[in-house]
């Protein structure tokens, strides 16, 4: 079955952001409904000023495809105008068995769950009526089956192969040897330890220009490596990502969290000469 990416889209006055989960289903239809049924209890933990705008569900394996539903869904928590400013959220670790989690950031909450009334301003809060809406949305997500889209640390993405050496490959890419296929063109995989002189240009991460028996070819250059027949002990990683389904939400704590100019609202025109 198809895996879409889900994507919940807020707006707030001038700023916006989004919150992008996982799931696995047979159709876009059934991917917007299971959205949907998330987006009732993630409404629950908006203040009033914060609006849920658009849902968005995408397969994965397409390029360029969404199916859009219009929402618009004002946060109904307390008496208006009480949400908090975007850049104060909610700190929440999500997680997915005991090898994967992931940071979220939860914003539009009413501002009475994270600054209660006496609180420390450099140190704010998180009021305990939270916990019963953040309680509905955890179980949302993990009822809903949604997924955190990771990279694989077991299995195939957890081996290391030893770099044997670099040649020039085709049209002058350098060529890495390496004993176990790192993924198809167009994958990644990340190159550690190497302590040569290009150590800057050969660690990290590489696109997968070319494959063969034993080698991968990245888009640097052979010209470009100083000493590239020079085996310094470098190993190589493939970046294989995979989809695991969520199995904790935990609340950690409050914390600001910088976020960007509402989805969808015109950058506006460039000044020019008049």
């Amino acid at each position: 079955m198809p895996t879409f990416q889900c994507v919940t889209i807020f707006n707030q006055g001038k700023t916006g952001w989004s919150e992008t989960w996982y799931w696995t289903g047979s159709n876009y239809d059934q991917a917007l409904t299971n959205l949907r049924g998330l987006a009732t209890p993630r409404k629950g933990l908006l203040g009033s000023g914060a609006t849920i705008e658009y849902l968005r569900v995408s397969d994965v394996a397409v390029k360029g495809d969404s199916q859009v539903q219009l929402v618009q869904e004002w946060g109904t928590s307390g008496d208006p105008p009480n949400a908090d400013q975007p850049w104060n959220a909610v700190y929440v670790r999500c997680e997915a068995g005991p090898l994967y989690r992931r940071q979220v950031w939860l914003r539009g909450l009413p501002d009475e769950w994270i600054a209660p009334a006496g609180s420390n301003p450099a140190k704010p809060e998180l009021n305990a009526d939270l916990a019963g809406a953040l309680a509905k949305f955890r179980s949302a997500l993990i009822n809903r089956a949604f997924q955190l889209r990771v990279i694989q640390k077991d299995g195939a993405g957890g081996v290391q192969t030893p770099v044997t050496g670099i040649t020039a490959g085709d049209g002058g890419r350098a060529r890495i040897a390496v004993g176990t296929p790192q993924g198809n063109v167009g994958d990644t995989f990340r190159m550690s330890d190497w302590s040569g002189p290009d150590k800057k240009l050969l660690n990290g991460v590489h696109k997968i220009a070319a494959v063969g028996a034993g080698y991968v070819e990245i888009g640097t250059k052979f010209s470009d490596l100083t000493s590239p027949a020079e085996d310094v002990g470098g190993k190589a990683k493939p970046r294989i990502f995979i989809y695991v389904t969520v199995e904790d939400l935990i609340q950690i704590r409050a914390a600001k969290r910088n976020t960007g100019r509402a989805f969808f609202s015109p950058r506006g025109r460039r000044k020019v000469a008049r």
